[in-house]
């Protein structure tokens, strides 16, 4: 959203008064076109396929099922992997940080 956009329309917004709309974000695009462009499958199949190459390499104790999901802490893994991401600009790490966010999700919601 652009800031003079936002600007105009926050006095609108906290009266309640009806917001102006940029041309651009009249009409809202329909769902099949967003989920065709908010969404990368290469992305997925790739966080897929590291998961899985993960459980070859290390065995299934790194399953998403497995019970060893309350010891980790990933909160700090990801924090980690960001932090070697930033340095060398390697999108494998990208990758990893999704994994990891993954597991920390499905750790939370048990």
């Amino acid at each position: 959203m652009h800031r003079e956009f936002y600007l105009g329309n926050l006095w609108r917004w906290k009266c309640g008064v009806k917001e102006r709309v940029l041309p651009e974000y009249g009409k809202a695009p329909s769902i099949d076109f967003l989920e065709r462009t908010q969404w990368d499958d290469q992305f997925a199949r790739f966080m897929r396929n590291r998961l899985i190459l993960g459980c070859i390499r290390y065995g299934r104790n790194q399953s998403i099922k497995h019970s060893n999901l309350e010891k980790s802490n990933y909160a700090l893994d990801i924090s980690l992997r960001a932090n070697l991401y930033l340095q060398d600009k390697n999108p494998e790490h990208l990758v990893d940080i999704a994994n990891v966010c993954l597991l920390e999700f499905v750790k939370r919601r048990k």
